[in-house]
């Protein structure tokens, strides 16, 4: 059965759409994955540097003995008290 060519130009469009849609899906594949890549990279500097604050922390803190400690002005805190968490969800802006 021949097709009709009624349906010629929408099955054209149609497939026109899918074209389109398949490169436009195609185009964002390949955004993604250089995001990704570029996140990646990213991370690593910033694990880097992580680890060197480590590493400058930890020698800090092997370099201190308890006559450093005390010398400095830290003593062991007198008075320890906890406060009991009421469930809620808070948010500290202490720092800023």
């Amino acid at each position: 059965m021949p097709t009709p060519k009624s349906l010629i130009r929408p099955l054209g469009y149609i497939c026109a759409a899918v074209f389109v849609a398949y490169m436009a899906f195609f185009v964002v594949t390949i955004f993604f994955a250089s995001a990704q890549t570029t996140y990646s990279k990213q991370l690593e500097g910033m694990e880097t540097r992580v680890s060197a604050l480590e590493t400058r922390y930890y020698k800090a803190l092997s370099e201190l003995s308890t006559e450093d400690v005390v010398a400095v002005g830290l003593v062991t805190p007198s008075d320890v008290r906890y406060v009991a968490k009421d469930g809620a969800p808070t948010v500290s802006r202490a720092g800023q």
